[in-house]
């Protein structure tokens, strides 16, 4: 153990048994522990984030196809609202025009009703 050549005593091994040494390697055991711990959490959380990541992607998409859907009712659901007033406005004008119609008719009932009155003597 002493090294003749110099003189001096070197001890091997002095660090492997100090305190030192065993506070390193208890110091290096924790990191590769927490390091192990680490990359489990670390996959397991990012498959979790992926999957969520995904749910998220189709959520959004089926978002977009109903906003577009709905633009899409919106706009037709305007047309015919449209069309629907332009079509009860006709048929206001048509019954305004026609309504006459019930008077002629009776009016020709009672002068038909005279005429043939009048054919007959009654009159």
């Amino acid at each position: 153990m002493a090294n003749e050549a110099n003189g001096t005593v070197v001890k091997r091994n002095g660090f492997l048994k100090s305190n030192l040494f065993v506070f390193l390697l208890g110091q290096a055991f924790a990191f590769i522990c927490w390091l192990c711990i680490f990359a489990f959490g670390w996959g397991k959380y990012s498959e979790r984030f992926e999957g969520h990541d995904k749910r998220l992607n189709s959520l959004e998409a089926s978002q977009k196809g109903i906003d577009e859907r709905a633009t899409t009712a919106k706009s037709a659901a305007i047309q015919l609202t449209k069309e629907l007033g332009e079509a009860m406005a006709r048929v206001g004008r048509v019954e305004q025009e026609t309504a006459h119609f019930d008077v002629m008719e009776s009016e020709n009932r009672r002068l038909t009703k005279d005429v043939e009155e009048l054919k007959s003597g009654k009159k």
